[in-house]
């Protein structure tokens, strides 16, 4: 959901899971990790646990097939106040995973991948996993610093989307002179 549209009870529940979860986790994990001089897959923690021993890999993940879009409880549909309301027929099915789906690697494949690096003597500290990472780590290493300015909006369909709004927009103001 774009932010002009996101409930803010939503966000602030995602910012909880996504921020707060993970803290209390790495506080639950940090005793047993330094104890045994094991591996974090997140790369942050590579200075702070590095006193102890521990080593920390970052995973830059592309797309992976899970159930999430299949775990929603209901399809994502913009409200239709939403300004983005007249492109929703393009919107929607994104929001429900619909390019997602298209170059997703199986999640066993990548867990393996995944764990298998953190298990080896030398593992990557930087391995980029997962439907489209290749593409990403491409441009991210050796495009310029605004390559996804170039790259995203035809991925996103961000053209469609434009004409579809400008077209609303254009027809409502046909509406108002016609009154």
């Amino acid at each position: 959901m774009s932010l002009l549209d996101l409930d803010v009870s939503v966000a602030k529940n995602m910012f909880n899971v996504n921020v707060f979860a993970v803290v209390t986790v790495t506080q639950a994990f940090a005793p047993p990790e330094i104890a045994s001089k094991g591996t974090f897959i997140k790369h942050r923690m590579r200075l702070e646990f590095s006193p102890w021993g521990v080593r920390a890999i970052l995973v830059t993940t592309g797309a992976i097939r899970t159930k999430f879009f299949d775990n929603l409880p209901s399809a994502p549909c913009l409200p239709e106040n939403s300004l983005y309301y007249p492109a929703k027929d393009v919107i929607e099915p994104a929001l429900a995973g619909t390019e997602v789906e298209k170059n997703v690697m199986d999640v066993t494949y990548y867990a393996d991948v995944v764990v298998n690096n953190a298990l080896r003597s030398s593992p990557k500290q930087h391995l980029w996993s997962g439907g489209g990472a290749l593409i990403t780590w491409l441009a991210s290493t050796f495009g310029w610093s605004t390559v996804w300015d170039t790259l995203l909006p035809s991925v996103a369909h961000l053209p469609d989307v434009n004409n579809k709004i400008r077209a609303a927009e254009k027809a409502e103001q046909d509406r108002q002179k016609a009154k």
